[in-house]
């Protein structure tokens, strides 16, 4: 289970408004989750999105070595009037460090760095996610990974929501609607059978065609 904090830990905040503008500015990523989570996350004060039916929120990840990988510094109004941050700035800044951090790799080297059995990907499957492998799926947030996977997978494909951590993509033919039928029931059950509850994202499988998107549930 994630550990989120909204005190200092081990990220050294400064008690300058300017330096702390900044510094979060500079480390801020969006985290996707569950819709069913949104309303909570509102009542805590959190700064929060939407993605198609999904919630976006955000947070600085702590550098804890030794400690939980997921531990955060959560963004919410509050912090933002300290360090006088607009949304549309965190939001901005947050999709702008997705690049830096981010990684679309075959489905085959990723079992390959795993320890697994490296296997043809026929179709062809990528995998979205960051270098850290955690809270990974809103690397699908940027602009700049969606024009990436349409040069690998072409004009139309499906991004799988397979955990908080990650998501995959495939193409999808148009008019193929017993293939694309087939990836929602393999969602489902790997979601219910294989995802922890608080890392699951959605039932449902986007079809990207073009600059648009399509929830299919």
């Amino acid at each position: 289970m994630s550990t989120e904090v909204t005190s200092l830990n081990s990220f050294m905040v400064s008690s300058n408004p300017m330096k702390l503008k900044k510094q979060i500015l500079a480390f801020v990523q969006p985290v996707l989750s569950n819709s069913v989570k949104e309303l909570s996350y509102l009542q805590s004060g959190r700064i929060v999105r939407r993605w198609n039916n999904l919630t976006v929120t955000f947070s600085v990840p702590l550098d804890q070595a030794d400690a939980d990988p997921q531990a955060s510094l959560v963004i919410t109004k509050n912090l933002l009037i300290t360090s006088g941050i607009s949304e549309d700035e965190l939001y901005e800044a947050a999709i702008q460090n997705i690049d830096s951090v981010c990684t679309i790799r075959t489905m085959s080297d990723t079992l390959s760095d795993l320890g697994g059995v490296a296997v043809d990907d026929v179709p062809p499957i990528y995998v979205i996610s960051n270098k850290s492998r955690v809270r990974g799926a809103s690397m699908i947030l940027s602009d700049r990974v969606l024009d990436e996977l349409h040069e690998k997978l072409g004009n139309r494909f499906a991004i799988l929501p397979s955990s908080i951590h990650e998501v995959l993509a495939t193409p999808v033919q148009k008019g193929d609607e017993a293939y694309t039928r087939e990836l929602l029931n393999m969602v489902c059950e790997i979601n219910s059978t294989q995802v922890a509850m608080e890392d699951r994202l959605a039932d449902c499988v986007y079809i990207v065609n073009g600059n648009d998107i399509a929830v299919i549930q």
